[in-house]
Parts: C-alpha cells; sequence; structure tokens
C-alpha cells in the first residue's frame, strides 16, 4: 500500500462521520450541499489528527517496536518527518477551505454570530486535532484524549451537524451527541487497551492505563451500554440490533489480550451503523423521526413566515408615514418667510401628500399635519430643523435596511415551504 494513504487510516473515517451523520440525519437533510461540506471538513479534521499522531508518538519515541499494530509510514521509515509535516499543512489547509465553505453555505455570510462561532469552534477542532500528541503540553499523554474525542466527535459533530441544517438545538440532540460519542470514545479506549503496556513504559498516561486493565474494561463496557441506553431512552430501538455483534466484541475483550487490533474496525463501522438506525422509523404507522422533524418544521417555517410578513407590513407603513415627513422638512428650506402664508400669526408651508406645516414665527415652535391630523408636535425652544430632518432620515435609512432584511427572510420561507 502506498505509505501515504497508509497513513491517513483511512478505517478510521466511517467513526468521523457518525456524529455528522446522526446530527443532520435528525434534521432531515434540509441542506444537501452543507451536509456534504461538513462531511468533507470532518474528514480532513480526522486525517489530520492521525497524521498528527502518527508524527507526535514517533518524534517522543512511543511507536517504536508496537507489537499486536500496523506500522505506519514514520515508524516503518517509508516517509520522513519533513514529508509528514508537508502532509499536516495540506490537511490544516483543506480543513479550512472546507470549514470556511460549509459555514457560508448554512448561514449565507462569514459576519454573523453563528458564523462567527463555528468558524471558532473549527479552529479549536484544528488545534484540538494537532495538539492530541504533537508539543510539549499534548492532552493524549495526560489522559485527556477521551474527553477530546467526546467532545469533538460526539457532542460538537452531532449538535453542529443538527444547527447547520436548522439553526436550533434541542435537548434531545445534545443527548444523543452523548450517545454516539461513548462508542467513539471506545475505539480510543480500545487502542489505549491494546497499548497500555508500552504507553505506561513510555510515558504516555492515558485514561485506560491510569484504569488499569481491568478498570479499563469495566469502563469500556459503560461506554458501550451507556451509548445504548440512551438511544433506547428516546424511542430509537433500531439501535439494538447492534447489541449482539458489542455483546460478542465485549466477551472478547473480556477473555482476550492479543489481537485487539481486529476489533478496531468492528467497533468503529457498528458505530456508523448506530447512527443510521437511530435515524429509521419505531412504528411503521407513525412516521420516522425525519419525517416528524419535517412536518415540525413545515409548521415552524409557516409562522416564520406569518411574524415576518407582518413586519414587513409594519415597517412599509413605517415608511411611507416618515417619507411625507421627510418631504415637508425639505420643502421648509426651499421656501422663504414670504412664500409662506400667515395663519394666526404663524407661517405653513404646505409639502407633498398632503402634509402642511405649521412653524410659528420665532422658528421654534412646529406642528405637522396630514389631511387634517396632527402628526407631530414640538415646543422645544431648542428645536432645529435640519436636526429633525436628520433623524427623520436616519429613521428612514433604518426601515429601508430592515424591509430589505425582511424582504429576503420572506423570501427565504417561501422557497422552503414551496421545497417541501
Amino acid at each position: 500500500m502506498n505509505p501515504y494513504i497508509q497513513s491517513l487510516r483511512l478505517r478510521t473515517l466511517p467513526l468521523s462521520v457518525s456524529g455528522i451523520i446522526l446530527g443532520t440525519g435528525l434534521a432531515g437533510f434540509q441542506n444537501g450541499l452543507a451536509f456534504a461540506l461538513a462531511l468533507c471538513t470532518t474528514l480532513c479534521l480526522q486525517i489530520l489528527s492521525n497524521l498528527c499522531n502518527e508524527l507526535g508518538d514517533a518524534l517522543k519515541g512511543t511507536d517504536t517496536d508496537q507489537q499486536g499494530r500496523e506500522a505506519y509510514g514514520l515508524q516503518a521509515g517509508t516517509i520522513t518527518v519533513q514529508q509528514m509535516k508537508t502532509m499536516i499543512l495540506l490537511f490544516i489547509g483543506l480543513s479550512i477551505v472546507f470549514g470556511t465553505a460549509l459555514v457560508w453555505t448554512a448561514f449565507g455570510t462569514l459576519f454573523s454570530e453563528p458564523s462567527w462561532v463555528f468558524l471558532g469552534l473549527g479552529a479549536l477542532a484544528i488545534v484540538g486535532a494537532i495538539k492530541y500528541t504533537l508539543g510539549k503540553h499534548s492532552y493524549g499523554y495526560i489522559g485527556l484524549g477521551d474527553l477530546g474525542v467526546f467532545l469533538f466527535f460526539g457532542l460538537l459533530s452531532t449538535i453542529g451537524g443538527y444547527y447547520l441544517q436548522t439553526q436550533t438545538i434541542t435537548a434531545e440532540i445534545i443527548w444523543l451527541g452523548a450517545a454516539i460519542g461513548l462508542p467513539c470514545v471506545g475505539v480510543l479506549n480500545l487502542n489505549n487497551i491494546r497499548d497500555m503496556a508500552h504507553d505506561i513504559e513510555h510515558g504516555k498516561r492515558t485514561f485506560a492505563s491510569l484504569l488499569g486493565p481491568v478498570g479499563a474494561r469495566i469502563y469500556h463496557t459503560f461506554l458501550l451500554v451507556g451509548c445504548l441506553t440512551i438511544f433506547v431512552c428516546f424511542g430509537h430501538w433500531w439501535t439494538l440490533a447492534i447489541l449482539p455483534v458489542w455483546a460478542w466484541h465485549l466477551y472478547y475483550l473480556y477473555t482476550h489480550t492479543d489481537r485487539l487490533d481486529r476489533h478496531m474496525p468492528i467497533l468503529m463501522f457498528t458505530t456508523l451503523a448506530v447512527a443510521v438506525l437511530a435515524l429509521l422509523p419505531t412504528d411503521f404507522n407513525r412516521p420516522s423521526k425525519v419525517e416528524q422533524y419535517k412536518a415540525e418544521k413545515h409548521i415552524q417555517d409557516s409562522i416564520r413566515l406569518e411574524e415576518q410578513v407582518r413586519s414587513l407590513a409594519y415597517y412599509e407603513s413605517e415608511l411611507e408615514r416618515l417619507m411625507p415627513v421627510a418631504d415637508s422638512l425639505i420643502a421648509l428650506f426651499h421656501y422663504e418667510k414670504n412664500d409662506k402664508y400667515q395663519d394666526h400669526g404663524n407661517y405653513v408651508v404646505t409639502g407633498k401628500n398632503g402634509v402642511r406645516i405649521l412653524v410659528r414665527d420665532d422658528g421654534k415652535e412646529i406642528l405637522l399635519y396630514q389631511n387634517g391630523k396632527r402628526m407631530e408636535h414640538t415646543d422645544d425652544p431648542k428645536y432645529d430643523q435640519a436636526e429633525h430632518l436628520q433623524i427623520v432620515i436616519s429613521d428612514i435609512k433604518e426601515l429601508e435596511k430592515r424591509i430589505a432584511k425582511t424582504s429576503l427572510e420572506v423570501q427565504k420561507y417561501q422557497k422552503r415551504l414551496q421545497k417541501d
């Protein structure tokens, strides 16, 4: 096999996309392009993590002369350290490109609060992939690797995939993100059980080595049983189809200390299978979770469309009210005093749309009427017509911005409802 491809550790990739598939599937796969970009981003981050893991362990001497595991490029001598660093930089760049495109596709801009949050989380994921085993303070060497996998490939992956499709977060999706994160941690724990003696010898303190051989196996049982328990509590009964495979896997783990590497792909692919099974309907007379979500989303979009239409009508009415006020104030600057006619000691200017402005002789009091109805009044001795006009024009510009933004929202929800 090509040493570069070997170092990518392709067999780990199905595990990394489990959370994305679960979160996006529960959201109804609304945005196909966002889903595809999320998959590409996650795969690049997983490969980046694999490469950094190999380089970090090689530099620290942890991967030398290990029994029962495959030798990758650096350990086998088929790839140099410099070549590995070049590959790491390549996948950092790909992660940034795909991640940025994902945020743009999901939110339509890179300059909104949700966009900034996801860009920040993406940067954190890149740092997490690098610092797992690279550097002096790599968290994989102090027993925090399990926590990192749980956060990034469980919670963040699932909740992120769901939010990118719906812009909402629910308590259920948080729990299910935790559930799929548990077997992801299990894969790392199985790896650490296999390498426990070697890791202890080289000063690598994994969580498994801290627990010991028996404790690590009990912990492994908790991870798998906990995963299925959470899914069943939320009605995802199809996930129990994996139970016989995991029961056999646990039996093997408790009765063997060798050939554990062969169980890695079993646990990885069954974790992916759990994510897929969670999307299936549990009652064929009822819609699936995806169909239920789509129905609920249709109702929510209809409500939001009505709200946006009402807001748009209000903004347009306010704009219609302010435009003649601005026109009439502007008219004051184009009339000399002798062009105005007196009305009981006051001067009157008639503007557009039936607006009449009545100004006291000293210009310190103003009354605005439209079709005989008083609109505005001030007797502020510091009243300034120019300042008043500036405020009105500012309000008009703000209303125009809101109308444009609300119109886009209306179009967005109309397109969604038409698609449904």
